[in-house]
């Protein structure tokens, strides 16, 4: 997570930064990689009860409060922010616009939204697409390009602070990466019949048990900065 932290501090310097919402925060992984960032209240809220707990008690920092909400379809809480975290939420939320009213509602200015959401440009690359190409289309479909992501936040007055490309750990070895797979955790794969799923399974078994088993299995996702000015 050291590539996560130093590109975070990168693309919204720490200082003025008091107060953190981590929206979708599931597991609780990436609000305590903020804490050890800024030094700042963070609130991470998801609306999986289950998620909560789990983030709760890998949380080690007493600056972190976990709140239930609901995380892909907003509103935020009555609290003002100097930066929102978006957990690869973005594509689930429908009411854009109410997103962004929520955003500039929230958000002191000058605040920053800083994003989380898959590498559209790379994603083709990503082995579990090569066995399950009907995910690739539905990633392509529920994913904005660059250009996309950036025109609907500038066309509501944020604007582009900062963009990087992060290598994000998926898994610890192949067998783990096979699991979190065949445990459908990919939003991509959710919605696939039965069928096509087992299929794209059984392809895709044979790549994993091919890796040494110890080799972790990284993925890259974009990181996002945009500023609402004041």
């Amino acid at each position: 997570m050291a590539q996560w932290a130093e590109a975070i501090r990168e693309a919204v310097p720490p200082a003025g930064i008091l107060n953190v919402v981590d929206l979708g925060c599931g597991t609780g992984r990436f609000t305590q990689l903020l804490a050890g960032v800024y030094d700042a209240e963070i609130v991470g809220i998801d609306p999986s009860q289950k998620m909560l707990a789990q983030a709760e008690r890998l949380a080690d920092n007493h600056h972190i409060r976990f709140l239930s909400g609901p995380a892909e379809s907003i509103p935020l809480p009555d609290q003002s922010a100097d930066l929102l975290f978006l957990s690869m939420v973005w594509h689930h939320i429908e009411d854009k616009d109410k997103a962004f009213f929520e955003f500039a509602r929230v958000l002191r200015r000058p605040g920053y939204v800083v994003l989380r959401t898959a590498t559209t440009e790379t994603n083709e690359e990503i082995e579990c697409f090569r066995s399950f190409p009907e995910a690739l289309e539905t990633e392509r479909r529920r994913t904005s390009t660059r250009n996309e992501l950036k025109a609907e936040f500038e066309k509501h007055d944020f604007t582009t602070h900062a963009e990087l490309t992060v290598p994000q750990k998926f898994a610890g070895s192949p067998a783990e990466y096979y699991q979190k797979i065949s445990l459908r955790n990919l939003s991509s794969l959710q919605g696939l019949p039965d069928d096509v799923f087992h299929t794209g399974l059984a392809r895709f078994q044979p790549y994993c048990e091919s890796l040494r088993q110890d080799h972790p299995i990284y993925e890259p996702v974009d990181l996002f900065a945009f500023k609402l000015e004041a």
